[in-house]
């Protein structure tokens, strides 16, 4: 019987390729035609930014500044940058990391766990099973 190497690469090694795929998107497009039929025109980027700005602006005029929400999950780095765009723009609605990630996560659990939530592994317990989840 002869042994074998077997080489396991984490998936983070495979991020890069991931990234720069010939079929990921290197270009801002526009929808022409109905949403659904997969039709779409290159844009620039500052056109891209523009039609986003202008957008925003029409919004905040005809709905108000308080219209908008911005959000932000665990771990970005851009926290600063939101808050100040949140407080340019006239919005105080910016939901942070604990609105979509944290609360969600522990009343999910605490509904499905009882009063253990496993995500956050409160006890330290010995053994946890969970089937069909990555409870990181």
């Amino acid at each position: 019987m002869r042994l074998t190497t077997v080489h396991c690469v984490p998936r983070g090694l495979h991020l890069p390729s991931w990234c720069i795929t010939l079929r990921g998107l290197k270009h801002p497009l526009r929808r022409i035609g109905a949403r659904g039929e997969g039709r779409w025109q290159r844009i620039s980027w500052d056109e891209a930014l523009d039609t986003i700005a202008d957008r925003l602006n029409q919004i905040r005029l005809a709905l108000g500044p308080e219209s908008i929400a911005l959000g932000y999950g665990t771990g970005r780095n851009y926290e600063a940058y939101l808050y100040r765009f949140a407080n340019l723009f006239g919005t105080p609605n910016v939901i942070t990391a604990g609105h979509m990630c944290y609360g969600p996560r522990i009343a999910a659990t605490s509904i499905t766990c009882g009063r253990l939530p496993v995500c956050d592994y409160e006890n330290n317990p010995a053994c946890i099973m969970v089937w069909g989840s990555n409870v990181v």
